[in-house]
């Protein structure tokens, strides 16, 4: 649910609106980025919403199966920003593999310790929500990740992470997390690629770009490698991020 998962997670999300619809679709629409990306692909970024912003991507994991995964957070400030995903929801087939969609609350808090380096410490839980073919449970995701900045030229994410088995599906996984963002054409087209490593279907790694929209929209695209230990599907993953 950082992405892919099946790659599992991730609510990895299409909205639109307009301001007379009210409060909450504004909300939605406004979503700020604000020099920030909630994901890479499926490893947190580190980089917390701005105070008073808000942040809004829906990912798109089409392979075998099709999955959308939706985040929205809202900035705290003092390094804080909490938020909601849903996660696993199923596109096609339509009886295809069970899935347990995940509704979450998310929760991050950053520190600085230098002007190059930076700490997230975050966490994803919440429960699956009921249909036909899946069960309710609790679901957890823990992590912490550091990056690092490399004289403006990239960005260096490294972490680990532990989840419970209702959130990678098969068992409670422990695992090393891996991301890298590097300019291209700034502010135009970077190119991006992550890795979570373990050994259930979060195992998975994805390469590709990021495109710079106008109206403050980033529009990414990756192409998903299954890990060695990993059951999930070779795949596209596609994300469109409202800054």
């Amino acid at each position: 649910m950082i992405g892919v998962m099946s790659g599992v997670k991730g609510w990895r999300r299409a909205l639109t609106r307009a301001r007379g619809l009210g409060p909450w679709w504004f909300a939605l629409m406004s979503c700020g980025w604000v020099n920030a990306q909630q994901n890479l692909f499926n490893v947190p970024s580190s980089e917390i919403t701005e105070k008073g912003e808000f942040f809004f991507q829906e990912q798109l994991n089409l392979g075998r199966t099709g999955i959308s995964n939706t985040t929205f957070d809202y900035g705290l400030g003092h390094g804080f920003e909490v938020g909601l995903n849903l996660f696993d929801v199923g596109l096609y087939p339509p009886h295809g593999d069970p899935l347990n969609p995940e509704a979450l609350i998310n929760l991050q808090k950053r520190f600085d310790p230098t002007p190059w380096w930076g700490v997230g410490i975050g966490t994803q839980f919440g429960s699956s929500v009921p249909t036909e073919m899946s069960r309710v449970g609790f679901s957890n995701f823990n992590y912490l990740n550091n990056q690092f900045r490399i004289h403006e030229f990239a960005k260096l994410n490294l972490g680990g992470y532990l989840a419970n088995r209702e959130y990678t599906g098969s068992r409670v996984e422990a695992g090393l997390m891996f991301g890298l963002e590097i300019p291209l054409m700034e502010r135009k087209l970077h190119f991006m690629a992550d890795y979570l490593h373990g050994h259930t279907s979060i195992d998975v790694g994805v390469v590709g770009f990021v495109i710079y929209l106008p109206r403050r929209w980033q529009f990414s695209i990756g192409a998903q490698i299954p890990g060695a230990n990993s059951g999930a599907d070779y795949g596209v993953v596609l994300e469109f991020t409202r800054q």
